[in-house]
């Protein structure tokens, strides 16, 4: 019986197979990162991803002023009180021929009024700030409640609502319809 024999690593070296098996595997590993990358690239970016609306409530008061931050002497800084409302958006680049459309933005305040602000949008990614403070933030006693809706030739397209959100049902339009 004849026993095959075992090479070793000095016996690879000698015959430079270790060197040739090194770049055949390295070779390999980078056409498979290569093969990975172009079929990973063309499931991600070939569809069209779904639309973002995003939107936050924040309190405003004199720590969210610059001077504030910068750690200014506020004597010369009118303090303000308030909330503002910021929405997002994000549109993926099939939305492209939908613009521009139209962002609604209803919001019921603490004294039980409810007002609705319309804004163009002419980009497929962007944000809106609305502001309440000073004395408006005091009369109204705040913003209790808000909902937004990106719209399309009064269609909707996305819509989010604050978890607080309900629409509210005026008595007097009750009144008139009885």
């Amino acid at each position: 019986m004849r026993v095959l024999p075992r090479y070793t690593v000095n016996h690879l070296l000698r015959l430079g197979l270790l060197s040739l098996l090194r770049y055949s595997l390295s070779f390999l590993r980078c056409c498979y990162f290569k093969w990975w990358a172009t079929i990973f690239s063309a499931l991600c970016l070939g569809g069209c991803s779904q639309p973002a609306l995003s939107s936050f409530l924040e309190f405003i008061d004199e720590d969210y002023t610059a001077a504030a931050h910068l750690g200014i002497d506020r004597g010369c800084v009118v303090e303000s009180v308030g909330q503002q409302l910021v929405v997002t958006w994000g549109l993926p680049t099939c939305f492209r021929d939908s613009l521009p459309m139209v962002l609604h933005v209803w919001v019921y305040y603490g004294n039980g009024e409810t007002e609705k602000f319309s804004y163009d949008v002419q980009h497929l990614s962007g944000y809106q700030v609305y502001l309440l403070k000073d004395c408006d933030y005091q009369e109204r006693q705040g913003i209790i409640s808000y909902k937004v809706s990106l719209t399309k030739d009064g269609k909707e397209i996305l819509s989010r609502n604050h978890h607080l959100w309900m629409e509210v049902i005026s008595l007097k339009a009750f009144d008139q319809t009885s």
